[in-house]
């Protein structure tokens, strides 16, 4: 798998971490749809892809687009799958802040062949 991404068109903020970790959050506005997107590029055996909030699992939620190229030289060629989860419409809920966004790739009986990306989910909210 060669590289793995999570975007949003909400606001990202970076917070930095112990030890010298940064995590990155979304924070999304209250009652407005934004688009989340999750790509995966891989060889062959094809990566699976999935996008989870906490423990759910919520690819249904998302259009899957995927696609197979065939690159390289005559007698070297290679497979490549480019997979993504994208929807424009993707919303937070309250009961959703403080959880996380992860997009997972992984190959099916591969189980160390694993990559993931993580976002933490935040609301906006306004108060009337």
């Amino acid at each position: 798998m060669e590289s793995l991404t999570l975007k949003s068109n909400a606001t990202t903020v970076m917070k930095r971490g112990g030890n010298d970790t940064d995590t990155a959050t979304f924070v999304f506005e209250e009652s407005e749809p934004a688009s989340v997107s999750c790509h995966i590029r891989g060889g062959n055996p094809r990566p699976w892809l999935h996008i989870y909030r906490g423990n759910q699992d919520i690819s249904e939620q998302f259009d899957r687009k995927e696609s197979v190229s065939v690159l390289g030289k005559p007698g070297l060629e290679y497979i490549v799958h480019d997979t993504t989860l994208s929807s424009k419409h993707f919303e937070v809920l309250p009961e959703h802040r403080g959880e996380m966004l992860k997009c997972v790739a992984k190959i099916q009986h591969f189980p160390n062949l694993r990559s993931s990306k993580s976002r933490g989910i935040e609301l906006k909210c306004e108060y009337l």
